[in-house]
C-alpha cells in the first residue's frame, strides 16, 4: 500500500491524516459489503434502525470517552439542506425489495 501526496513528510499530523483517510476508506468498504449481505435477510426499516442506531450509540460513546460535548452547540440558521436525504429514505421504505436472487 502506498500513500502519496505532497504532505507526507511535512508533519506527523499529515501522516496521521493520511492513515485515518485510508482507514476510513477501508471501513467504508467493509460497511458496504456487510450492509449488502445484511440487506438480503432484513427489511430496509430493520436495517436502518439497527445500523444507524448502533452507529449513533458508538459515536455517542466515543464522544463521551473523548470528552466532547453532545449538547449545547450554538444554534445555526436552518436552510433545509440537512433534510434532502429524507425523501429517498422514505421512498425506499415503500418500495418492496426481493430477497431472492435469480440467475439469468
Amino acid at each position: 500500500m502506498t500513500i502519496t501526496g505532497f504532505d507526507m513528510g511535512s508533519s506527523p499530523d499529515a501522516l496521521l491524516g493520511d492513515l485515518l483517510a485510508v482507514t476510513g476508506g477501508a471501513l467504508a468498504g467493509l460497511y458496504t459489503l456487510a450492509g449488502g449481505k445484511a440487506r438480503q435477510s432484513m427489511t430496509t426499516g430493520t436495517y436502518i434502525t439497527l445500523c444507524y442506531g448502533m452507529c449513533a450509540a458508538l459515536v455517542a460513546l466515543l464522544a463521551l470517552l473523548g470528552g466532547q460535548p453532545l449538547v449545547g452547540w450554538a444554534s445555526r440558521r436552518r436552510d433545509g439542506w440537512e433534510l434532502l436525504p429524507l425523501p429517498s429514505v422514505r421512498s425506499s421504505w415503500a418500495t418492496p425489495r426481493s430477497t431472492t436472487c435469480s440467475a439469468p
